[in-house]
């Protein structure tokens, strides 16, 4: 899954090796990651979160999510705005303020709707417990192995093959 983080009280640092943890960003996208991540907080927590549905991603973006596969983005990068909004996460007192400003800010990006074929190959794996072979995916898009591989990896960030291992 993909994930647009906010944290809007304390700072969390990731851990890749015990020598050099790196300071997350208060606002940061969470590419499609394939291996386990280490953080810890330093205090009190206050963390808010928008998880992206697989082959919404590309279109949300505007590239291909593939690009920051296995990455921490600061999310200030893509979208400015997140600034406001982790500041306005903060300053909320309740829980329901900050899920109709998440809600707000997103609706507030407009973006097309996945692909179809692309959405429908996402559903059938995970219908599949990750068991459906690429080429059902294909015959079911309509189109060949090789392309649905591209299409998929640009929308959803991995590999059809890896995300179902993954699921």
């Amino acid at each position: 899954r993909v994930e647009l983080v906010f944290h809007y009280v304390g700072s969390f640092w990731r851990h890749a090796d015990e020598r050099d943890p790196v300071r997350q960003p208060h606002a940061l996208l969470v590419g499609q990651m394939i291996e386990p991540v280490v953080l810890a907080t330093e205090g009190i927590a206050g963390v808010a979160a928008i998880r992206l549905r697989p082959a919404a991603v590309r279109t949300l973006l505007g590239f291909a999510s593939n690009e920051v596969s296995g990455c921490f983005v600061d999310l200030r990068l893509i979208f400015p705005s997140a600034t406001q909004l982790t500041e306005r996460l903060s300053e909320s007192v309740a829980d329901g303020e900050r899920i109709a400003l998440l809600e707000q800010w997103l609706t507030e990006r407009s973006c097309p709707a996945p692909r179809p074929h692309v959405e429908g190959a996402v559903e059938t794996i995970l219908a599949t417990s990750g068991r459906a072979p690429v080429s059902a995916l294909a015959v079911r898009a309509g189109t060949s192995v090789r392309q649905i591989e591209r299409q998929f990896q640009a929308d959803v960030g991995l590999t059809p093959k890896t995300f179902a291992r993954i699921i």
